[in-house]
């Protein structure tokens, strides 16, 4: 399989981010077609496994973030119900003022 043959499938099946160089030192070595094309192979599976990785990753984080706002959230709440619950008791007070 000619080095740019093997630039090609490697292009289309998403392995651009494999350093050149060393993409071509594997692929030289690999003299065989059908060695090369194994080859492609599994880079290409290797590749796929560390994005799958990499977008698990990205989802936990997410997640997390997701439960963080969340948490901020209920933190907001209980300090606005205990504001409330402060408030609620002075107008009682205020009014023996008034009478």
């Amino acid at each position: 399989m000619p080095l740019q043959r093997v630039r090609l499938t490697m292009r289309k099946s998403g392995l651009l981010m494999l350093d050149r160089m060393w993409m071509e030192l594997v692929v030289t070595d690999c003299a065989p077609a059908h060695q090369a094309s194994v080859l492609v192979l599994m880079l290409t599976d290797w590749y796929l496994l560390e994005r799958r990785g990499r977008e698990r990753k990205r989802e936990r984080e997410r997640e997390r973030e997701r439960e963080r706002e969340r948490f901020i959230q209920v933190i907001k709440l209980e300090l606005l119900v205990s504001k409330l619950q402060k408030v609620s008791i002075q107008p009682s007070l205020g009014s023996s003022f008034t009478d």
